[in-house]
């Protein structure tokens, strides 16, 4: 339980492309290993690792967050359900457009 906490924990508060990098050189071996195409991989994590939780996740959440009329936590609390939303989306859409790759 205490490696999901800490891994939530790291999705949420790194940037997209921090996280594309942290976890690419973890997922795309273990795609490789399980015999999954490592460039379908490579493909899913920077469409998942969007940052939208935190302000100093990326450009649109800071400009937002900048403008003052979103606090802290309704971001935070929007930002988890968008990225749960969001990356249901894409690995769905990923399983169903992966035998093309």
């Amino acid at each position: 339980m205490k490696r999901f906490v800490c891994l939530v924990t790291v999705i949420c508060l790194l940037p997209g492309f921090a996280a594309t990098a942290l976890f690419a050189g973890i997922l795309i071996p273990a795609a490789l290993q399980i015999g999954w195409n490592p460039a379908s991989m490579a493909v899913l994590l920077p469409n998942v690792a969007i940052g939208i939780i935190m302000p100093w996740a990326g450009a649109t959440s800071a400009t937002a967050f900048a403008f003052g009329t979103i606090h802290l936590w309704d971001m935070i609390k929007t930002g988890a359900i968008a990225t749960g939303i969001f990356a249901v989306v894409a690995t769905t859409i990923h399983i169903l457009l992966a035998p093309f790759l």
